[in-house]
């Protein structure tokens, strides 16, 4: 009952929350959907790894970046790249086919088609901090430590990342 109780309060706020897996544990990390995007934010600003890429659009043949990016120009750019992505692997894809003779079926099957670019998000290590030195007012990316993951399904590489790992296996075992 107590159990149940819980499941329908966490269901209940599941707009608000964020519910995932720790990194290396397995146990349910539930936290405020905003601390999660701040977690995820200072990963991103504070590793060193990551550049910033402005919106941009083309003026006279020439890429100049979007002085006052909106929601649109974004989305705008993430469309544009995600085709050129798909233009590119289904050239490569079919380049190897006609090389290789391997005929129009398998061509079109591995050709890639409305897809999303990847998806990056951080899973909490939660073998790596205390858990009641966290208080309402901490925090928390000075507590927690996270792993970003990178997450590809539906992305324009998806298919020929699966090609690649089924013959790099087979030669591998």
């Amino acid at each position: 009952p107590t159990e149940s109780k819980g499941l329908k309060l966490l269901k209940n706020r599941r707009s608000e929350l964020h519910i995932s897996v720790s990194d290396k544990g397995g146990e349910f990390v539930v936290m405020k959907r905003d601390d999660q995007k701040n977690l995820t934010t200072h990963h991103i600003d504070s590793t060193g790894v990551y550049q910033f890429l402005p919106p941009t659009r083309k003026q006279n043949g020439v890429l100049k970046p979007i002085s006052t990016p909106t929601p649109t120009s974004y989305h705008r750019q993430i469309k544009s790249m995600t085709t050129l992505l798909e233009k590119k692997c289904n050239k490569l894809w079919s380049d190897i086919c006609d090389k290789r003779q391997l005929g129009s079926d398998v061509k079109e099957y591995f050709k890639v088609h409305t897809t999303q670019l990847p998806t990056m998000y951080v899973l909490i290590k939660t073998h790596k901090f205390n858990i009641s030195a966290i208080t309402e007012n901490s925090d928390l990316s000075r507590i927690c430590k996270v792993r970003p993951i990178v997450s590809c399904c539906g992305s324009p590489t998806e298919k020929l990342a699966w090609i690649c790992t089924k013959v790099l296996s087979s030669l591998l075992d």
